[in-house]
């Protein structure tokens, strides 16, 4: 497959996540909703929570605190990741995607580096 249609592809797919994104419903977040929510719909809530930057400056165990466990184990051992929505499909509805809260720290824990969604 040449480059040009590769990088058009994940082109599209990118632009689809954030358009996907920028239409969620925004629910105002409160951490006991957010524990309450299944991980499938925590996606009309966070945007609230990133909006209000409700991250930023805390620890690891302030995140898990506030959030709950992560939903599965991240490769990088300094990233936290949710799940906040499944489902979502290309131009042609031909595969599920899955959006992920990705939380990252610095590498002593202090403190969050970076939180924001993507698509896989």
């Amino acid at each position: 497959m040449p480059i040009r249609v590769i990088l058009f592809i994940f082109v599209m797919l990118c632009f689809m996540a954030c358009s996907e994104q920028g239409s969620w419903p925004n629910r105002s977040f409160s951490s006991e909703t957010w524990r309450n929510t299944p991980e499938e719909q925590r996606y009309e809530l966070v945007n609230d929570l990133l909006r209000k930057q409700l991250l930023d400056g805390k620890s690891k165990a302030q995140v898990t605190e506030l959030l709950g466990s992560p939903d599965s184990e991240a490769q990088d051992p300094r990233m936290l990741t949710y799940v906040v929505k499944t489902g979502g499909s290309s131009f042609n509805g031909s595969f599920n995607q899955v959006f992920i809260l990705d939380i990252r720290f610095r590498e002593s824990w202090d403190h969050v580096s970076f939180a924001g969604i993507r698509g896989d």
